[in-house]
C-alpha cells in the first residue's frame, strides 16, 4: 500500500503546545499516532527540504493511506491545519512525500532500540540484539504500520501500571490494542486470558503477529476487530486502554458491563489537562480513582470497580 507522509513544519513560541494542537488535527482524522521533531541540528535533511528546516524549528508528521478517501481527507486536513494555525498565530507550511509501506516500515527502524520500562519489562525490536538481565521480561516487537513501541509516554505509563496491578491468572482486555504491546506485557506478568480489540484491520493483524513472535497463542488468546466494547460478552479483571480522549470517555460510559466485581481499569492516551474530564466520568460511572501518574504532559488513571 502507498502512504502519504504529511509533514507540518511550524514555528511557535510554545512548541509543545503547538505540537499537541497540530497532532490533534491528525488524530481527528483517524490517525493513531504522529511523530514530533524539534530540530536541534540545522544540518538535518528531510527529503531535500532543508529550506523548511531553516525557517521552521519543529515538525509533526503523520501517514495517511492513499485509498479512495485520501483526496477528501487531504482537503479536510489542510483546512483544519490552516484554521488552527491562523487562530493560534502558528507559522507553518505543509510538505507531502509519498512512501510505500515497506519503505516506511524500514526507514524508522534505525530509531527504535531496546528500552526498559518500569522494573522488569524490556521492549525489544525484533531486529536488535539484547542480553537479558536478571528478572527481565522481554517483549519482542515489530510494530509495522501500527503505533505502540513503548517509547510514547502513554504506552510507558500503561506498562508501568500493568506491572503494578496485573495478578497471576487475571483475565485482561486491551481496548485499542495497536501493536499488541500491552497484551504481551500482561501475559508476561502472569495474565492467563487475553482479549484485544482494535477498529483498525491492519493493527489486528500486526498484534496477532507480535503475539506469535512472543509464543503467545491458544484458546484463551483472542484478538478481534471492533469498536470499543462491541461484541464483547465477558467480564474482566483488568481493562487497559491507551487511546484518544473522546473514545476513552465513550469507553467509560460502557465499561460497567464487562467489569468483574473488583476489576481494575487503566486508562491513558490523553493529556494531563484533560484529567478532570476523565476522573469525573469515572466517578459518574461508579468507579473509584486509586492512582494517577503523569509524564511529559500525558497522564494515566487507574480506577477500581467496587461492586
Amino acid at each position: 500500500m502507498e502512504w502519504m507522509e504529511s509533514c507540518v513544519f511550524y514555528q511557535h513560541c510554545d512548541s509543545e503546545l503547538a505540537s499537541d494542537l497540530i497532532a490533534g488535527v491528525f488524530y481527528d482524522l483517524g490517525l493513531k499516532g504522529v511523530v514530533v521533531d524539534i530540530f536541534q541540528d540545522k544540518d538535518l535533511k528531510f527529503h531535500n527540504v532543508q529550506s523548511f528546516v531553516d525557517n521552521y524549528n519543529c515538525k509533526v508528521t503523520g501517514y495517511f493511506a492513499m485509498d479512495d478517501s485520501f483526496d477528501e481527507i487531504k482537503k479536510c486536513f489542510e483546512k483544519n491545519v490552516d484554521v488552527l494555525c491562523l487562530g493560534m498565530g502558528i507559522k507553518y507550511r505543509i510538505y507531502y512525500h509519498k512512501v510505500y509501506e515497506e519503505d516506511w516500515a524500514e526507514s524508522w527502524k534505525e530509531y527504535f532500540w531496546p528500552e526498559k520500562i518500569g522494573e522488569r519489562i524490556v521492549v525489544k525490536p525484533t531486529w536488535r540484539d539484547y542480553v537479558p538481565q536478571k528478572r527481565d521480561l522481554i517483549v519482542n516487537l515489530d510494530p509495522g504500520m501500527s503505533f505502540g513501541t513503548g517509547s510514547h509516554p502513554t504506552t510507558a505509563l500503561c506498562i508501568k501500571m500493568l506491572e503494578k496491578y496485573v495478578r497471576n491468572r487475571d483475565c485482561v482486555l486491551d481496548v485499542g490494542t495497536g501493536s499488541g504491546i500491552l497484551m504481551i506485557t500482561s501475559y508476561l506478568l502472569g495474565a492467563a486470558e487475553l482479549y484485544g480489540v482494535d477498529n483498525d484491520r491492519e493493527a489486528v493483524n500486526i498484534a496477532r503477529k507480535n503475539l506469535l513472535l512472543n509464543r503467545i497463542a491458544g484458546k484463551k488468546i483472542t484478538i478481534c476487530r471492533g469498536n470499543l466494547l462491541e461484541n464483547i460478552n465477558k467480564k474482566f479483571d483488568i481493562i487497559v486502554s491507551n487511546i484518544l480522549l473522546a473514545p476513552v470517555m465513550d469507553l467509560v460510559d460502557k465499561i460497567s458491563s464487562v467489569l468483574k466485581g473488583d476489576a481494575t481499569v487503566i486508562l491513558s492516551g490523553f493529556l494531563q489537562k484533560n484529567l478532570n474530564q476523565i476522573t469525573e466520568k469515572l466517578l459518574e460511572n461508579g468507579l473509584t480513582v486509586i492512582e494517577i501518574k503523569s509524564y511529559e504532559k500525558w497522564s494515566c488513571v487507574v480506577a477500581l470497580n467496587v461492586d
